[in-house]
Order: structure tokens, then C-alpha cells, then sequence
């Protein structure tokens, strides 16, 4: 590196010279006595050249890296006593170009310009609210209901049955509660293949969830930490087991509501409210009867395309 000697306040330093293929850099060499802010140009060039001012490390300070044959000019503070080194070089092969270099020491009472502040991280997007959908209609079980043999003691009782549908993996809470003296209602959930008739005797309906207040009660709810209290024996061994009262779907599977009761007054009628609903999503019920959608599906919520079967058989 070429020496320029020790640098000082008010103290100009100037050298010119020439790069090209044979000289492609020109090393040089300062020292600085006393932190000091200096101004570095590079004028009267006919080339795209730049610099560079290097501390005794080879870290790079300042650089400057106009394009084309631009004059170069910019501050660089020199605040450790040192060695510092001023490289001025071609940017690509076939450049040549002279050039006169020029340092401009300032007072040492001359703070550097403060680095530039980091940049500001943008705000994370803003989760949307979850919003519960619910689904409420009132209704009654009577003689013109469909028939269904009573899991309790296998004799035949009136129902309703209504295809469900919601957000997948969401819990569900259905409350089914009794409009009249002596109606204890029940309600099951059947897991069903997906897009397959499934008759009652067929072993492919699987109960999953069921609550009956512990009978004797005037509701039926299934939801979240509701505890069981529905028991049916396991196929083949026979061996009582307990039906959960809790309730999530899974995507693979079709879902069937089944609205009916343990005990029905004397005038065989058991009106009822309904109330199912998810935290977030969408929940939908459409009306079966003899195994097969009868009606548009009740719907709250924006279900996402294809989520409602064609209306064939189910149950």
C-alpha cells in the first residue's frame, strides 16, 4: 500500500494516478493519530471506479459506488488511532480511467453520522375473531315420526334424524331440551362412511356420541366436558361400554344427528328445542327420512365448497 502519511485536521491530501487491466487497484495507507471525520472524493475519473475505506482489519467503514464515470464523495470517520487503508479500483475488467483522490480531515469535534436505524418489523396480521355459529329451531317427536327400536329396552320409539356437518376438528355442543312434562329427550350422533348408504342393521353406523341428561331429566346436551352417561354393549363380546357426550368431526366421515327420548308422555308427543353451535366455522343440518336428505341443510356459517353431500341415502 502506498503511504500517505498521518492525517490532521484541516489538512488536505490529494493524489491522482491511472487504473486499468494492468493496474486494476490502488492501495493506500493513512494514519490517524486522533479520531477524525474525514471526507474521501474521487473526482475527474472517466471510468466507473470506486473506494473503499478499510480499517487495519480490512473491515470495511465506507464505500463509495457511484455508477458509471460519477464522481465519488462521502464522510468516513476514522474515530480508532490507527492504520486505515483507501483502495480505489475498477468495477470491471476493460475499465481505464484516471483519477485524482482527495481527503478532507474535519475537526475531531465533528461527531459521524449516526448508522441509520434499523428498519422497523412489520406488524403481524391480526388473527380474526372467532365467530360462534349456532343453529336453533323448535320442534316436536310424535306418531308421524320415523320409528326406531329404543337401545334402553329394544322397544320402538319415534325419531328424528338430521344429517350434520360442521368445521372439522371444532367442538360441537347440541342441546336438546324438552318443551313438555314427561319427554325425556336423547340424542345420538352415528359416524358413517363417507358418501355410502348405510342402512340401521349395518355395522358401519357407529355411535360416537350420546347424552340423556342421566335420564329422567328434562335435557340432553353434547359438548364439551359433558360426561358420559349413555352405556351400550360392544359388539361381539357384549361388554358394556360408555358413549363419550363430547363431540368433534372428522373430515373423512359423514355425521347423523338422531333426536328421540327415553320416556314420552302419555299423549305420545315430546316437543323440544334445539340448539347446536360451534366456537368458530360453520355447522349445517339438513332433515333425513327413510335414509335419504328430504330438505336443504339448515346452515350457519360460510361452509367451504363441496361440503354437502349430493342428498342420497345415509342412514
Amino acid at each position: 500500500a502506498t503511504p500517505l502519511g498521518s492525517i490532521f485536521p484541516g489538512i488536505h491530501i490529494t493524489r491522482s494516478a491511472t487504473i486499468n487491466d494492468f493496474d486494476t487497484v490502488d492501495y493506500y495507507r493513512v494514519t490517524v493519530e486522533q479520531p477524525i471525520t474525514s471526507g474521501v472524493a474521487l473526482q475527474n475519473i472517466t471510468g466507473n471506479l470506486d473506494v473503499d475505506v478499510l480499517d487495519s482489519n480490512g473491515n470495511l467503514i465506507a464505500r463509495g459506488n457511484n455508477l458509471g464515470s460519477s464522481n465519488e464523495a462521502f464522510q468516513s470517520g476514522l474515530l480508532t488511532p490507527g492504520e486505515y487503508f483507501i483502495n480505489v479500483f475498477q468495477t470491471a475488467p476493460g475499465i481505464t480511467s484516471n483519477y485524482d483522490l482527495s481527503l478532507f480531515p474535519a475537526s475531531a469535534n465533528i461527531n459521524p453520522p449516526p448508522p441509520p436505524n434499523p428498519p422497523t418489523p412489520p406488524n403481524p396480521p391480526t388473527p380474526p375473531n372467532p365467530q360462534p355459529q349456532i343453529i336453533r329451531f323448535d320442534g316436536q317427536i310424535d306418531g308421524g315420526d320415523e320409528v326406531v327400536r329404543n337401545r334402553e329396552d329394544t322397544s320402538f320409539v319415534f325419531k328424528e334424524d338430521f344429517l350434520l356437518n360442521a368445521t372439522p376438528g371444532t367442538p360441537l355442543t347440541i342441546d336438546l331440551t324438552s318443551a313438555n312434562n314427561g319427554f325425556d329427550p336423547l340424542l345420538e350422533v352415528y359416524q358413517l362412511p363417507p358418501n355410502t348408504p348405510v342402512l340401521e342393521v349395518n355395522q358401519q353406523a357407529i355411535l360416537v356420541a350420546a347424552n340423556d341428561n342421566g335420564g329422567g331429566g328434562v335435557n340432553a346436551r353434547i359438548g364439551p366436558g359433558v360426561p358420559s352417561d349413555v352405556t351400550i354393549l360392544s359388539p361381539g363380546t357384549n361388554t358394556p361400554i360408555s358413549v363419550p357426550a363430547e363431540l368433534t368431526l372428522a373430515p373423512e366421515f359423514q355425521y347423523l344427528l338422531r333426536l328421540t327420548y327415553t320416556e314420552l308422555p302419555i299423549i305420545p308427543i315430546g316437543g323440544f328445542s334445539l340448539n347446536a353451535s360451534v366456537p368458530d366455522g360453520f355447522i349445517s343440518l339438513a332433515p333425513v327420512r327413510l335414509g335419504v336428505t328430504v330438505a336443504d341443510p339448515i346452515v350457519a356459517g360460510n361452509p367451504p365448497i363441496n361440503e354437502f353431500s349430493n342428498g342420497g341415502s345415509f342412514f
